[in-house]
């Protein structure tokens, strides 16, 4: 049961990696990400045999070997966006103004 539960991780982190490719987002930002992941969790880590989960080192090495594939839903996606610029700052001012007008109406109310 565990290895087919790996197994769908895989899978998971592959289809994540590529929507996020879709979406403009540069997805080579995973490889650091399960860096720093790997590095906060060394210790207190549990066996691979009793987790449903693939070891962070095998994730990467996944995440590298189908790489090139996920960048090329990157480049036709015809659009970049950061992951690190914060969501705050894309919404539209218009937006913010309409939530502010929604929290003090009385048909809002409840």
């Amino acid at each position: 049961m565990m290895p087919y539960a790996r197994k769908q991780e895989y899978e998971a982190d592959e289809i994540g990696l590529i929507l996020m490719a879709m979406a403009g987002y540069d997805p080579q930002v995973a490889v650091p990400f399960w860096e720093r992941m790997a590095q906060s969790s060394q210790s207190g880590s549990i066996p691979e045999f009793l987790s449903t989960h693939p070891t962070d080192s095998k994730r990467i090495a996944r995440i590298t070997e189908i790489m090139p594939q996920v960048l090329t839903y990157y480049k036709g996606a015809g659009v970049q966006n950061s992951i690190t610029t914060p969501i705050e700052t894309k919404a539209e001012v218009p937006v913010k103004d309409d939530v502010r007008k929604a929290r003090t109406s009385e048909e809002w109310s409840f």
